[in-house]
């Protein structure tokens, strides 16, 4: 079957976007936008908000030309008879893989339609049949795009941080090192808590690297703002840049972990932001496989709590230790 011709009106569905989510599916929004460089390119998070429409905005707006977030198209099967959406589309590329949004998704007027759901039961069109189901859930959006084309497609993408951002994140760098030729990012936070390393061995960590000359600071978002008190109480010396910056946007957390040293992140959304840029990553990950989360970086140290506990896994059995050699390891290695 030949491939489709080019549409001018694409809708991609999605189920909803969390920080993590969005960041992972950067270079699938990318690179359909290198394919289609002139299409109108629709996002619909059908069933949850999506971080596209608010923190994420500015890295999508020359990829995307419309999001919506909570249409609830897909969440009830009488849609397939009358759908709440009245658009129809050029090209509607499903990435999810629940067979009632892909059914009602399905009904809206298209002359294309692409989903791995049921084993692209629904699908005009398919990736090779040797390509097997990726693993990691970036190359699980990106191989809806071999199905379009016929060919692989990579897990890369880039993102342009704006010089000023750049120029004030290296002036709070000067403020908060107090001379010290290296500086490590540290982010206690996880969108689920059990994700979290404890905050005493964060604390530990800290102070560890301070008496070796590192300067250490912790990047505390929006929604782990009630970790900064017990932090504060268990690291007198700590640090929050984001917090002495006062700027919301998410270029203010990529310039500060591009002008760092080392930075450290729970299995969280803050790691994929942190894996945007060039800075070595170390990920701390649980009982979650690190091979369907981690993030998108080329200079990426895991460390999973299953190598030292093989009961649970969970995170918080990795040693202070452990994670305070493998970052003196990269910062030698600088």
């Amino acid at each position: 079957m030949p491939y489709p011709p080019t549409p001018q009106n694409i809708l991609i569905y999605t189920l909803g976007e969390l920080l993590g989510d969005g960041m992972v599916k950067l270079p699938f929004v990318q690179q359909l936008r290198a394919l289609y460089p002139h299409a109108h390119i629709t996002w619909m998070a059908g069933q949850r908000t999506t971080t596209y429409s608010s923190v994420l905005k500015p890295l999508i707006e020359k990829d995307l030309n419309e999001v919506h977030e909570k249409t609830m198209l897909g969440t009830e099967w009488k849609q397939a008879l009358k759908s709440p959406w009245p658009q129809g589309y050029d090209l509607i590329i499903d990435t999810q893989r629940r067979i009632k949004a892909t059914f009602c998704v399905k009904r809206l007027p298209h002359s294309t339609f692409i989903s791995p759901a049921m084993k692209w039961f629904f699908s005009d069109y398919k990736p090779h049949t040797q390509t097997p189901w990726p693993k990691h859930f970036a190359a699980q959006h990106t191989i809806l795009l071999e199905a379009l084309t016929g060919r692989p497609h990579d897990l890369s993408y880039k993102v342009d941080i704006p010089k000023e951002y750049l120029e004030r994140a290296s002036d709070i760098r000067k403020t908060l090192t107090n001379g010290a030729r290296k500086w490590a990012l540290l982010a206690p936070g996880a969108g689920v808590r059990i994700r979290c390393w404890p905050l005493e061995k964060l604390a530990q960590l800290a102070h560890k690297l301070r008496s070796q000359g590192v300067a250490a600071s912790y990047i505390i978002g929006p929604q782990d703002m009630d970790l900064m008190d017990e932090l504060k109480t268990l690291d007198p010396q700590a640090t929050f840049p984001l917090q002495k910056w006062g700027d919301k946007s998410i270029y203010s957390t990529l310039s500060l972990a591009e002008t760092a040293d080392v930075c450290l992140a729970n299995d969280g959304g803050i790691g994929h932001v942190f894996g945007a840029t060039h800075t070595p990553i170390v990920s701390l990950f649980g009982y979650i496989d690190p091979a369907t989360w981690h993030p998108l970086s080329s200079h990426l140290t895991v460390i999973r709590g299953t190598d030292f506990s093989s009961d649970s896994g969970e995170v918080k059995y990795i040693p202070t230790d452990v994670v305070y050699s493998t970052i003196q390891g990269i910062l030698n290695a600088r």
